[in-house]
């Protein structure tokens, strides 16, 4: 796509540029000048990088191409002269077999020096090889036929025949300071008449070795002995490091060399490596004038370049300056008028196209600008409202996942800022964090069609239950894939004042029903009283007596509930005493000793209060404590724990009593203030203690909280109003 076509859309998305664009064409100003450099300029680097990219990718391919082919080069150089070594190795072998069978076929009265020697010099002048020997089976040299008398030194001597029982070659150190390599070609020869011998044809690798291999090639090559050049064609060199299997350039005297070098034997424990080599100078010559070529061939391309780039961008900016007059009148006066571009062509039409867009383009940025100003803030403001609302609110997607969730329910949850919740399935969530309420067989599974609501339950950090209500709806009520909107009420403490009003009627309903029965009870229980008096006065039999006892104790027994159904259902509103909570706890442990005989309890006191006094009767307090320690200890079976712990917070006093016990059942919690409602055996409780504890407390202003975990144990929170104190 031209630049112009760019500049005119980007133009379209952005009114603000018509200013802009009318400052930078203002004609013949520097800003002008310095735009028109900078089109030049931003054009030429791009150009300029393109062809330094072609320039460079293609000498580098150049590169690439003449080095390959010079490494295949002396790839083939090298398989060519191990070749030809092996050839030579094969030329052995062949005359050797013949020989041996030779030998193998005389008479064995010719098997003497001189019938041997014949036959043997016959094939020596026939083979290139420097010596040939035979030695006898115990190694003695029987004869031998050398090319060049006295060059060669007796490694014969030095050879394990052992090695050659058949036909084979290997290489073999010897001479003076094991510094000569030879190339050791032999076998035994077995004939019939029972004597053996040993054949050997000896080469060794030395400059006419090197001059007749370079004849059958025309190849250079150097044989290394380790990194000891030992046989070679060219001037000695020393081997660079890390060479073998790999190419190498290096220099001899004022010439480069590419080398290859591969193991060609390991015979010798320094190994045997072969070196080819070829001159680097053509290639370097050739290198040489393919960079020349295209550094001419780069600079003649970018003067031609830069030529184009001059004209074109000053075709292309003339109709800018013609623009910019009509633009200078039109953001003076805000009426357009006739715009007439002299050059044809696509710069024409694009012109023309602006020119019936611009006054369109201003009033739709003015709206659009608007509406994003009251988009923005009617988002901003939902966004606060939804964060610091005091419940949970979700969004999900027409995909049930979630695609908000405020920060009140985030805290509450205890969801750490890092854990990833958007994007989540709803259900996922809420099997995650919670429990089902009521009657919620599919749970977690929500009917969005309508407003419904759900009942929900969740423990928090403290592991405290918290009932919630959920509400959801559509944000589109008309659109059945629009984001449904989810509310997580927190009604906890609206049921629990629901749960205390019930009680509350409970008890007072049952105190007045407990008061009228307690009355009408105590009238004939005064009768049996008196009856039993006059029967003890008058009796003298010993076992009517015990009976008389057993009825007196009985009634009294009577007598006693009927009191604490008073004391249950008197309200003694007149009493405003107060008590000294430590006191009363120091007393109510000392009294109720008892209770622990035949267990294992250990009492620990934390009473930890500045203030202990308490608005509330001496005896109701000691009542109120009593019972709680009583069913503390009940609860235990034989060892345990239980801790009185005293707080102030606020103008409330607290009293917490925990024990080590068996717990109480969940589903027993919210029923266990009812009068009459025990777990216990009907020997054991009678269901009205944490009924009076309760009544006690409601009356003084205060309140009970219980925690219980079965198999655990339980924690009893009491509250009642601390006594200032004035000076």
């Amino acid at each position: 796509m031209p630049w112009p076509i760019v500049a005119l859309i980007f133009c379209y998305s952005n009114s603000k540029f018509l200013v802009k664009l009318y400052a930078m064409f203002k004609k013949r100003t520097p800003r002008t000048k310095k735009l028109k450099f900078k089109l030049q300029l931003l054009i030429s680097i791009a150009l300029l990088i393109q062809i330094l990219i072609i320039s460079t990718l293609s000498l580098f391919l150049f590169h690439q191409n003449v080095t390959r082919n010079a490494h295949a080069a002396l790839v083939r150089d090298l398989d060519q002269t191990r070749s030809s070594v092996e050839t030579l190795k094969h030329e052995l072998y062949n005359r050797m077999h013949l020989l041996r069978y030779t030998i193998e076929e005389m008479p064995a009265d010719q098997l003497n020096r001189s019938h041997l020697f014949k036959d043997i010099q016959t094939h020596f002048t026939s083979i290139d090889t420097d010596r040939a020997v035979l030695l006898s089976e115990q190694g003695v040299p029987i004869f031998r036929v050398e090319k060049q008398t006295g060059n060669l030194t007796s490694i014969e001597n030095e050879v394990d025949l052992d090695r050659f029982n058949f036909v084979r070659s290997t290489y073999m150190r010897g001479g003076p300071g094991q510094q000569q390599l030879y190339l050791l070609t032999g076998t035994k020869v077995y004939h019939p008449s029972g004597k053996r011998y040993y054949l050997l044809f000896i080469n060794s690798l030395n400059k006419d070795f090197a001059n007749n291999l370079y004849k059958r090639t025309g190849i250079n090559f150097v044989l290394f002995l380790g990194n000891r050049p030992i046989c070679s064609v060219v001037p000695d060199f020393t081997l660079p490091a890390d060479s073998v299997d790999s190419f190498k350039e290096i220099k001899i005297g004022s010439t480069p060399y590419k080398i290859h070098t591969e193991l060609l034997s390991s015979d010798v424990s320094e190994g045997l490596h072969l070196t080819v080599l070829r001159s680097n100078l053509r290639d370097r010559l050739y290198l040489r004038w393919l960079n020349t070529t295209f550094i001419v061939s780069f600079l003649v391309t970018l003067i031609v370049s830069l030529a184009y780039i001059v004209g074109m961008t000053n075709r292309i900016l003339s109709p800018f300056y013609e623009l910019n007059s009509w633009l200078a009148e039109y953001l003076k006066t805000g009426k357009s008028g006739e715009l007439t571009i002299t050059q044809e062509g696509e710069i024409e039409f694009l012109t023309q196209t602006f020119y019936s867009m611009v006054q369109k383009l201003i009033k739709e940025e003015q709206i659009i600008r608007k509406q994003l100003h009251e988009i923005s803030f009617l988002n901003k403001y939902n966004t606060e409202i939804m964060e610091n609302l005091r419940a949970g609110v979700l969004i999900l997607t027409p995909a049930k996942k979630i695609d908000f969730l405020n920060e009140y329910l985030r805290s509450v949850l205890n969801i750490a800022a890092e854990k990833q919740i958007i994007g989540m399935h709803y259900t996922t969530f809420f099997k995650s964090y919670f429990s089902p309420e009521g009657q919620w067989n599919n749970f977690p599974t929500l009917r969005f069609e309508g407003k419904n609501s759900y009942m929900l339950s969740m423990r928090d950090g403290n592991n405290t239950e918290i009932k919630l209500s959920l509400k959801l709806s559509r944000l589109d009520e008309n659109d059945t894939e629009s984001r449904i909107l989810i509310v997580l009420e927190d009604i906890t403490d609206t049921e629990r004042l629901w749960n205390k009003i019930l009680i509350t009627e409970k008890v007072s309903s049952m105190g007045l029903l407990s008061a009228g029965m307690a009355h009408e009870i105590n009238n004939p229980l005064g009768s049996i009283q008196s009856h039993i008096n006059y029967l003890k006065a008058v009796e003298t039999t010993e076992e009517k007596k015990e009976s008389i006892m057993w009825l007196e104790t009985e009634t009294k027994r009577i007598e006693g509930i009927v009191k604490r159904v008073l004391t249950f259902s008197h309200d003694d509103s007149s009493d405003s005493s107060v008590s000294n909570l430590h006191e009363i706890i120091e007393e109510v442990i000392e009294v109720s000793r008892y209770s622990l005989k035949g267990k294992h309890i250990e009492i620990i006191k934390n009473l930890n209060a500045e203030q202990p006094t308490a608005l509330i009767a001496q005896s109701e307090a000691k009542q109120v404590i009593l019972n709680l320690f009583l069913n503390a200890t009940q609860a235990i079976e034989s060892n345990g724990l239980i801790t009185f712990t005293t707080a102030e917070e606020e103008d409330k006093l607290h009293v917490y009593i925990s024990d080590s016990g068996r717990g109480i059942e969940e589903n027993h919690l919210k029923d266990i203030f009812n009068p009459f409602f025990t777990t216990k055996s009907s020997t054991e409780a009678n269901g009205l203690g944490l009924s009076i504890v309760y009544n006690i407390l409601r009356k003084a202003g205060g309140d009970i909280h219980i925690k219980s975990t079965v198999k655990k144990g339980t924690t009893v929170d009491v509250s009642i109003p601390v006594c200032i104190r004035r000076a």
